[in-house]
């Protein structure tokens, strides 16, 4: 998460397995940016046999709190 005064609560990571980003997401992962400002979070997803993948940043999440974005690593 960056560590930005922004990164005030939840933000919701949507993965998808296309490269665009479309249709229904395999997994989104609520994180709370405020918990975990300036720090790595880590989560294992089972994904079956994708050879693209699209992590997507939203702002859905509960409340109405700023969401912020910074590096987002994949490793398979």
């Amino acid at each position: 998460m960056p560590d930005s005064p922004h990164a005030g609560g939840p933000a919701v990571y949507r993965l998808f397995e296309t490269d665009n980003a479309v249709g229904d997401s395999i997994v989104d992962l609520v994180i709370d940016q405020f918990t975990h400002r300036g720090s790595w979070v880590t989560h294992t997803v089972a994904v079956a046999d994708a050879t693209d993948l699209t992590v997507r940043l939203v702002d859905t999440g509960p409340g109405s709190h700023t969401v912020t974005v910074d590096a987002v690593s994949i490793a398979c």
